[in-house]
């Protein structure tokens, strides 16, 4: 028994069809996104880096913000 039969098994029947299509995927080692193998868990080449790329903007824009936020606090506006 995978752990699709399980999933199924807790839900009672409440899963998509997309994320039966996921787990079918995960469990045989191809990417949940396509057919290719995947080469780490979840995602083959191309979308490993497809979603690399987009973890790096968000990561870059995180700490952008912070660093705005402190740079804001250090100067003060002089109103006159």
């Amino acid at each position: 028994m995978g752990k699709l039969e399980e999933k199924r098994r807790d839900d009672e029947g409440k899963i998509t069809r997309q994320r039966k299509y996921q787990l079918r995927h995960k469990e045989r080692g191809l990417c949940v996104e396509c057919k290719n193998k995947a080469i780490n868990k979840k995602y083959c080449k191309v979308h490993n880096d497809k979603y690399a790329k987009a973890r790096k903007t968000i990561e870059f824009r995180e700490k952008h913000n912070l660093y705005m936020k402190k740079y804001r606090k250090k100067v003060k506006v002089k109103t006159k």
